[in-house]
């Protein structure tokens, strides 16, 4: 068994084992606050896949890595941010693949919506087996022309709404409580298959950002959620801190995953759900301390995103645990 890609997938240095059990291991990522585990299962030498489970804002700290190692990530909710050494920021979001050796790994990692499941295919070049290679080959697969193809040596890639291969992780997803190994097992190698297919026009370089620009776009959403009762106008505000609206939009929406628009709304239905879930305010001055002077349009925003109205809505048993705003 391959210790360092078994303990360690994302390259993080605290981490504890939870469980261990016949197929998988559980580990812990030490996180100070929030839940921040992995479950580890081996599939071939040197090919294991791996569930993450994130609920933190922590900001966590990477190390250095394999260069052997390329891994593919699945992100099925919430989303990741990766600051890499030379200060450039990057991110996938819900339903994204990011294809990439651990020869160029990020320094830090943390979750701009404090939520991150997902899943990696791990696999250690040089740990797989001649036989693995063989099988690999029947299928006209060669891990060294994918690593070639996409210069996993310099550049991460990602490859976002691929129907087929979405498709494909979703039933691992599915079949995560079953723990079916040999299921396991044929699913990835049809990930593989299908990844070794991608073209120049399938596939693209992620998309870095300066970490100048990313702490301007966390401060101005700062701004937004910190002042909710007021109407800001974001051209304004972006001008403040000397940046076009169409960069900050574009940004904005790498790090949240929604326009500005989107996520702001939410946020407040998000907000009002849990002032009315646990407070005892009433609903029009819930309405007016998120910047609605129009109950009706309150009531349809929070509709629209709630699924019921305001008056209707309930505390859940689990609502405290899972909230996130």
């Amino acid at each position: 068994m391959n210790k360092e890609i078994e303990i360690n997938p994302w390259k993080i240095k605290c981490i504890k084992v939870l469980k261990r059990e016949k197929n998988f291991t559980v580990y812990d990522y030490c996180c100070n606050k929030g839940k921040s585990t992995f479950t580890v299962y081996d599939l071939f030498p040197g090919v294991q896949i791996t569930f993450q489970d994130f609920n933190t804002e922590e900001l966590i700290e990477g190390n250095c890595g394999n260069e052997n190692i390329i891994e593919i990530n699945h992100c099925l909710r919430g989303r990741v941010e990766w600051e890499f050494p030379n200060n450039t920021y990057s991110y996938i979001g819900e339903n994204e693949i990011s294809i990439s050796s651990t020869k160029y790994l990020p320094t830090k990692f943390c979750f701009p919506l404090n939520v991150y499941y997902g899943m990696a295919i791990v696999i250690d070049k040089k740990k797989i087996t001649k036989n693995f290679c063989i099988l690999l080959n029947t299928l006209g697969i060669d891990l060294q022309d994918i690593y070639n193809k996409l210069s996993l040596d310099k550049n991460w890639y990602t490859n976002k709404d691929n129907g087929k291969i979405n498709h494909i992780f979703n039933e691992i997803y599915t079949a995560r409580d079953d723990g079916q190994i040999d299921y396991f097992k044929i699913k990835i190698l049809d990930v593989l298959y299908f990844i070794s297919k991608l073209t120049k026009g399938s596939k693209e370089e992620l998309k870095y950002y300066s970490g100048k620009q990313v702490k301007k776009v966390k401060e101005i959403r700062q701004a937004l959620i910190t002042n909710l009762d007021k109407s800001l106008k974001l051209d304004n505000i972006t001008k403040d801190y000397n940046m076009s609206l169409s960069m900050f939009r574009t940004i904005f929406k790498q790090i949240y995953g929604d326009t500005p628009y989107a996520y702001i709304k939410k946020y407040k239905m998000n907000k009002a759900a849990f002032l009315i879930a646990t407070t005892d305010l009433n609903i029009s001055n819930i309405a007016l301390s998120l910047g609605y002077l129009n109950a009706s349009k309150f009531t349809e925003a929070f509709k629209d995103i709630n699924g019921v109205l305001p008056k209707d809505y309930k505390k859940e048993n689990n609502f405290l645990e899972h909230f996130r705003y």
